[in-house]
């Protein structure tokens, strides 16, 4: 039998899909990153204000030329006899300013990568779980800051060195990795993807430099140094807040479509794979599917009262997870309740492989076609094309979690049969066929091609959700 596993190669990444793919996290979760932000910025601010209010650098320098202007020093030692005392409040006030920079920044930028990899993972966000990620890896960030701080200092390629050490605070932060190891992996995964990474923080440079000026700019308002002072910090920090977080999710989408969170087993048997457990599907017409088999109308009632007396908790997959529930849906999900079956949505269910990053299918010839690989969408139907071009990093993100919860669903990585090496051949695109490639994190994929009267019912069950998926 021919083995269905296969390497694949590196995902790519473009600059209008992971720019769009920002702002599109940022605006799933901007509460929960100002939030995040926030924790760490404000104690910053009031930090920034009290240093400012007990060295007292703008009083004793407007008191100092005011004295320079009515009584101009005799040399040059009377003159720095009269600066060094506001020197060295400057030189204090400065260091404590960096020190705490620093620290809190490093907490706030570590948060908030967690913060992201979480809500691209499983689409809510833990402020709590981000803070303790971020207080476990501050001492290799503080390294990693200071590496960044050395590599700023090289003219001409400051730019290539930050942009290829950018996601070393993810793999800092979600590997838990070395400063070091983090700084070459780092190095590893943005190899290829140079420029679509160096656009993006680029624009968002020029979006945080512009927006902390305007956000800044009434501070300009108050004429007393030491107010003038106070709300500059404040409203820096307000800057920071809303600001910060989109240089983190950049980066952290930059890792998380690089490297899956659950490494793939390390050798698989295919296409043929013991079931982690049983699973229900329930069809948007209201059908219900067991291990992806349809369970016939008749023998609904028997099956729901063999699932309650064994007392298993069951994952129940919709056919369109990213949709609310169908009235027939919601009829069979009351008729388990009823019953007594033990049941958790199918999106808490492990996933047999880990992360699912792309997806071809096929139903030949030219039938049904749907391809979503490396920010590209592509859907056919009966030989005509209804969609094709980019698709944002956060749908995408989306529509593969949906599309891996009914490969879960219909245990198609159980399904018999199917050729690996006929897989999208062309002489068998030329028949009546059912063609299937699936990429896992890790660089792990499937595939396999059916013969039109040997498809087994979890493959049709399969391209039915899909189908679904596709045209939402």
């Amino acid at each position: 039998m021919t083995s269905n596993v296969e390497a694949g190669p590196p995902p790519s990444i473009s600059f209008g899909g992971l720019l769009a793919g920002t702002f599109a996290a940022y605006g799933r979760g901007w509460a929960d990153f100002w939030l995040v932000a926030a924790i760490g910025m404000v104690p910053l601010a009031m930090i920034s204000v009290a240093a400012g209010v007990f060295f007292d650098v703008s009083n004793k320098a407007a008191r100092w030329t005011a004295d320079v202007n009515a009584r101009p020093p005799a040399d040059m030692n009377e003159f720095m006899a009269g600066f060094a005392p506001v020197l060295v409040a400057l030189l204090e006030e400065l260091a404590v300013l960096v020190v705490a920079s620093v620290i809190l920044g490093s907490l706030v930028y570590a948060a908030l990568v967690k913060a992201t990899d979480d809500l691209l993972e499983t689409d809510s966000v833990s402020v709590a779980a981000a803070y303790k990620a971020a207080g476990r890896a501050l001492l290799p960030m503080l390294a990693i800051y200071l590496v960044l701080g050395l590599v700023s200092m090289l003219p001409l390629l400051v730019f290539f060195f930050l942009t290829r050490l950018s996601i070393a605070p993810q793999v800092v932060v979600l590997e838990r990795r070395g400063p070091l190891a983090a700084l070459g992996r780092s190095w590893r995964l943005t190899n290829g993807n140079f420029f679509p990474i160096f656009w993006t923080l680029l624009a968002l440079a020029v979006i945080n430099a512009i927006g902390g000026q305007l956000i800044s700019a009434p501070a300009g308002f108050f004429r007393d140094a030491l107010m003038r002072d106070a709300a500059s910090s404040l409203l820096s920090a307000l800057a920071l807040v809303a600001l910060l977080p989109l240089l983190a999710i950049a980066t952290t989408i930059v890792h998380f479509g690089s490297t899956g969170r659950h490494a793939p087993p390390p050798t698989i048997e295919a296409p043929r794979l013991r079931p982690a457990y049983a699973a229900l599907k329930i069809a948007l017409d209201g059908r219900l599917f067991l291990n992806g088999k349809p369970v016939p109308p008749a023998d609904v009632e028997p099956l729901l009262g063999e699932l309650a007396a064994g007392g298993h908790q069951l994952p129940v997959f919709l056919e369109a997870p990213e949709l609310p529930p169908s009235a027939a849906e919601q009829a069979v999900l009351d008729q388990l309740a009823a019953a007594g079956v033990r049941i958790f949505p199918g999106e808490q269910a492990p996933a047999q492989w880990g992360q699912l990053q792309s997806i071809e299918a096929e139903v030949a010839p030219m039938r049904f076609k749907f391809s979503l690989e490396r920010a590209q969408i592509l859907v056919g139907e009966e030989g005509r094309l209804l969609r094709q071009g980019d698709i944002a990093f956060a749908a995408e993100t989306q529509l593969l979690k949906s599309i891996g919860l009914l490969v879960t669903a219909n245990r198609v990585l159980e399904a018999p049969g199917g050729d690996a090496e006929q897989a999208f051949s062309s002489e068998r695109l030329k028949e009546p066929s059912v063609h299937l490639r699936l990429g896992f994190a890790g660089g792990l994929s499937w595939k396999a091609c059916y013969a039109w009267d040997q498809v087994p019912g979890e493959v049709w069950s399969f391209l039915q959700g899909l189908h679904s998926a596709a045209a939402v």
